[in-house]
């Protein structure tokens, strides 16, 4: 049997610490959502849970803590934008950072709220930044964009569609280094190391935009008719998949496994 590794420190004195620093991440977040709330609908989450969509957007207290290894591993992905802002203008590209905000609208008529990352070469492309997971980062660069991680492609097909560009570039980097090379080399077997980051560009796609701007709209349609009860909410995933929440949840999977309404959802409420 494995030995047990302690999850927090045991000294007193370090656990006072450890205990002040873990709360005050979790108070970190619950100041951003407050302070800055989720738009609900958005391009960000038109492939995720439609009821966990429409939970965030009637503001439902969580059932289950955000892992403060989560908000560390998301606030990172932030911190890195300047990073990739600087190498880009450094290799001589023209970028607009943060262009103008894409407003929400009742109904969601065309647009999807949300604004990309930037946009790129005379505003001619959208640019999209990722710092992805070991699994995320290797399925990205074997299997492409829409197959490895489908929400970031509808999210880049909305931001397209409102900004009315055939074309956007996303570019990601790994969140941590040297698990990427074990795995990619022990697990993937390859032969050489991972490409420190990687590029894709993707194409305007009518049919994904079509069925994020539906699931943006079922979304909307469940926070704006706040008397329907939950119960009624759909789960849908992206591309029509109905979720067992109780079964995902049990094993860890995304998307159950990591919702941060999971307990209420299982618990039929």
């Amino acid at each position: 049997m494995a030995v047990q590794i302690a999850t927090r420190p045991q000294d007193p004195d370090t656990v006072a610490i450890w205990d002040r620093v873990y709360q005050g991440v979790l108070d970190w977040r619950a100041r951003q959502d407050s302070e800055h709330p989720h738009v609900v609908p958005s391009a960000s989450a038109t492939a995720s849970c439609v009821k966990q969509n429409v939970y965030a957007g009637r503001r439902t207290p969580r059932s289950n803590e955000v892992p403060v290894q989560s908000i560390i591993k998301m606030e990172g992905g932030v911190l890195m934008e300047s990073f990739w802002y600087d190498v880009l203008a450094m290799a001589g590209f023209d970028v607009t950072q943060h262009p103008e905000e894409i407003e929400y609208e009742a109904g969601i008529p065309d647009k999807i709220p949300g604004t990309p990352d930037g946009l790129l070469m005379g505003d001619s492309m959208v640019l999209e930044l990722k710092n992805l997971g070991v699994w995320g980062y290797a399925n990205f660069v074997q299997k492409g964009l829409k197959e490895a991680e489908y929400g970031y492609y509808a999210q880049v097909q909305s931001y397209m569609h409102s900004h009315g560009m055939p074309r956007a570039v996303l570019i990601a980097g790994m969140a941590d280094s040297s698990a990427m090379k074990w795995i990619w080399m022990k697990i993937k077997k390859q032969d050489e190391p991972p490409p420190p980051f990687w590029i894709e560009i993707v194409d305007y796609d009518p049919t994904a935009f079509k069925q994020a701007q539906e699931s943006a709209r079922t979304v909307d349609y469940f926070v704006t008719n706040k008397d329907i009860p939950m119960t009624n909410v759909p789960k849908i995933w992206h591309e029509g998949a109905i979720l067992d929440p109780a079964l995902v949840a049990a094993d860890g999977k995304m998307p159950c496994g990591y919702c941060g309404w999971a307990e209420l959802c299982i618990g039929g409420k």
